[in-house]
């Protein structure tokens, strides 16, 4: 499928799809066919090819973005429904991305899906920041994943570079009578809150950001505190962390910072993860 700005093209274990601008999380005019364009070709992604999703995004544009959400989320996690995962992996390559069958100009952008049964190994990288056993609470929420990692992380060597791109790795471990949520539905939580954990908060609006979090977490008011300014420089400084939005929070983890996510599901006694990041 193609158009003078986008163009598609599928077979039975890849999807790829190149445009002249980014997509984003609410598309109009050419970008809204390119995303359902995207949709229906990834909806054709045949099952029994494998439980092995990786998804690149390769643009010459360096501008930082949630890898996550050009890949995923702006596309719509419906669209890789029918497809049994148990690993995601998620790329983010800077650069002129291969060209397409028919030339679309110059400044492309460039998202690839390919489906296979192989599991990809782990890639050597620095360690920053461990969080094992981390308990996960159904439905998953940010905030929830966040106090929970932030309790259990241990930080492997100070972050070396303000510049170096990151990676995230995260094993779920799910019970072994749940189908439910699926791998794609969790990666949304499990990142936010866990890169969260991995910020401190410079303090604005913490009185009211405190008393919503203590409220909606059912916890004390110092475990907020502690978590959002620990005492320990967190691994990847201070920012501005989260903000009040409507009768709750926005929250602004660094996930940004990330160039490669990898996640996968296995059978566990009840929900859980370990979280690792590495520096590249």
């Amino acid at each position: 499928m193609e158009n003078g700005a986008f163009l598609v093209r599928r077979s039975p274990d890849v999807v790829e799809g190149w445009a002249t601008r980014r997509l984003p999380f609410e598309p109009r005019g050419w970008q809204l066919e390119y995303r359902d364009a995207l949709r229906i070709a990834l909806a054709r992604l045949e099952p029994s090819v494998g439980g092995c999703l990786t998804a690149t995004y390769t643009a010459e544009d360096a501008a930082r973005c949630d890898v996550e959400n050009v890949l995923l989320y702006n596309v719509g996690h419906g669209a890789f429904s029918h497809l049994p995962l148990q690993r995601i992996r998620l790329r983010r390559q800077i650069g002129v991305p291969a060209e397409p069958t028919e030339p679309l100009g110059p400044g492309l952008h460039h998202h690839r899906y390919a489906v296979s049964h192989e599991p990809p190994g782990r890639e050597a990288a620095r360690l920053i920041a461990v969080a094992h056993d981390v308990p996960l609470s159904m439905p998953l929420k940010v905030e929830s994943v966040w106090l929970q990692a932030s309790r259990r992380l241990s930080t492997a060597r100070e972050l070396l570079s303000p510049d170096r791109p990151l990676q995230l790795t995260v094993d779920i471990h799910r019970p072994e009578r749940s189908s439910r949520p699926t791998l794609m539905a969790l990666t949304k939580g499990v990142i936010d809150g866990f890169m969260a954990a991995v910020s401190a908060h410079d303090g604005r609006d913490m009185a009211t950001i405190s008393a919503r979090l203590t409220d909606r977490l059912g916890v004390r008011l110092s475990d907020i505190v502690v978590a959002l300014q620990p005492s320990s420089p967190a691994p990847l400084g201070v920012r501005r962390l989260l903000w009040p939005f409507g009768s709750f929070v926005q929250w602004n983890p660094a996930d940004d910072r990330l160039d490669r996510i990898d996640l996968r599901v296995s059978k566990g006694v009840t929900w859980s993860a370990d979280c690792w990041l590495h520096q590249l």
